[in-house]
């Protein structure tokens, strides 16, 4: 029997000066870094107002990370968890493009009116306790194009040795 291979976990905690609720109709946004270090921001993302809308907060998190442009993460587990003044949120990076271990995800939280993209109204956030940690280290081992190819800098895309194929040539077609 083979061990399940581990995830890497982020964990973004949010904590207000008054009751979370109070940050109803704030916006913020998330930037994910590559391996290849480039970096894409999300859209804004509102936070939620009340016990009802926060799964949808985490929903909306999920998906604002999964629409980042060139599928740079294709696979997350986005799990969340709020009290009075602190809310949290999990991250587990479990797409074939995001194995093995991460940059920390950035968290902009401040407001950037007219002229900035992506135009946010903040979060009114504790000084120097938004933060983002991580919880459980990948066991995934990341590797240019997972020691199966050759990676094209001008493209960001892997040539595929015989016998892979895949975005980092994580499928065997045929044992060679």
């Amino acid at each position: 029997m083979t061990a399940a291979q581990k995830y890497q976990v982020q964990k973004l905690t949010f904590t207000a000066d008054e009751n979370l609720l109070s940050l109803d109709d704030h916006t913020f946004a998330l930037t994910f870094k590559s391996k290849l270090n480039e970096t894409f921001t999300t859209l804004p993302i509102n936070y939620f107002s009340g016990a009802s809308d926060f799964h949808s907060f985490v929903v909306d998190i999920q998906m604002a990370l999964l629409r980042l442009p060139n599928r740079v993460i294709d696979g997350i587990e986005v799990h969340g968890a709020w009290s009075g003044v602190s809310s949290s949120v999990n991250i587990t990076f479990t797409g074939d493009n995001v194995q093995g271990p991460q940059h920390l995800i950035t968290v902009h939280d401040i407001e950037c009116g007219d002229g900035c993209s992506p135009k946010l109204t903040g979060l009114n956030l504790r000084p120097a306790t938004q933060n983002v940690t991580e919880v459980r280290l990948s066991d995934y081992n990341s590797f240019e194009c997972g020691r199966r190819g050759k990676c094209d800098y001008s493209t960001g895309l892997c040539t595929c040795f015989a016998g892979y194929t895949g975005l980092s040539c994580n499928v065997i077609t045929s044992l060679v």
